[in-house]
Formats: C-alpha cells, sequence, structure tokens
C-alpha cells in the first residue's frame, strides 16, 4: 500500500535525551534565584550576630564555620534540585519519544498524578457539599397564610 507520508525512522533506544547546555543554564538561573533568599538570610543572620555585640576570635571562628556549614547545606540543596529536574527532564523526553522509562521515575509521576486528580475532587466535593448546606431563608409570611384561622 502506497502511503503520503514518508515513513520516518523509529527512535532508537540511545537516542540523546540529554538537556543541552543553554537548557541546564537557565535551570541553575532558576535553583540559585529561588534560593537568593536562604543565601541572604544567611549572610545576614552572621553579619546581624557579628554587630550585636564583641566576640572573641574563638567565637568568630565557630560562628564563620557555622556560615560556612549553612552555605554548604544550601548549595548541597541547590546541586539537589538540578539532579532532580534534570532526571525530570531526561524522563519526560523519553516519555515524549514512546521509549520505557525508568519505573521509579514512572511510580512518581502517577503518584503526582494522583494526587492532583485527589486534590481535583476534594475540591468538588467541599464546594458541592458548601453550595448544598445553604439552605433558603423562609418567608414568615408564607408561613402564616398557610395556617387556618382560630
Amino acid at each position: 500500500m502506497t502511503t503520503l507520508f514518508q515513513s520516518t525512522a523509529e527512535p532508537s533506544p540511545a537516542a540523546d535525551f540529554e538537556p543541552d547546555e543553554q537548557w541546564k543554564s537557565r535551570l541553575k538561573v532558576d535553583i540559585e534565584s529561588n534560593l537568593r533568599s536562604m543565601v541572604d538570610e544567611a549572610k545576614q543572620n552572621l553579619q546581624d550576630t557579628l554587630k550585636r555585640a564583641p566576640v572573641t576570635a574563638v567565637e568568630r571562628e565557630r560562628l564563620t564555620e557555622e556560615h560556612l556549614a549553612t552555605m554548604k547545606n544550601i548549595r548541597n540543596l541547590a546541586e539537589e534540585q538540578f539532579r532532580i529536574a534534570l532526571e525530570r527532564e531526561r524522563q519526560e523526553r523519553r516519555w515524549a519519544a514512546g521509549q520505557v522509562l525508568d519505573q521509579e521515575w514512572s511510580d512518581t509521576m502517577i503518584k503526582e498524578q494522583q494526587a492532583i486528580l485527589d486534590k481535583i475532587e476534594r475540591e468538588r466535593k467541599d464546594k458541592a457539599a458548601s453550595s448544598s448546606s445553604v439552605q433558603p431563608i423562609p418567608d414568615p409570611s408564607l408561613t402564616r397564610s398557610s395556617r387556618s384561622p382560630e
């Protein structure tokens, strides 16, 4: 049978699903922007503590070490967010190309979708319950006129 379109080649299992450097750079900028307030707060806390009262050299060293540990934690958080977002993008590209997904990622995606569906259903039930619980206020003139005169 003849077709109107040229057949497209099946995607190879080894297709490149890696985002380009521009995508990765934008992701890094976004993560840095999201964590900027944490970095600023850590710096401000150190400065405030040092300004509050005179500190000994030992105390200053301890405070500086605590600050560096906090900054390292923030950096680790940023790296973890980058790894997670990068892997998610890779898996989404696999999925879009019709490739087999990693089971763990597929399970996570199913759980996320179920959570979204559950939230929508809860909101719908809450809205229905709140709209049905509103009872009209009876008109007193109607209730008096329905009584028989005594």
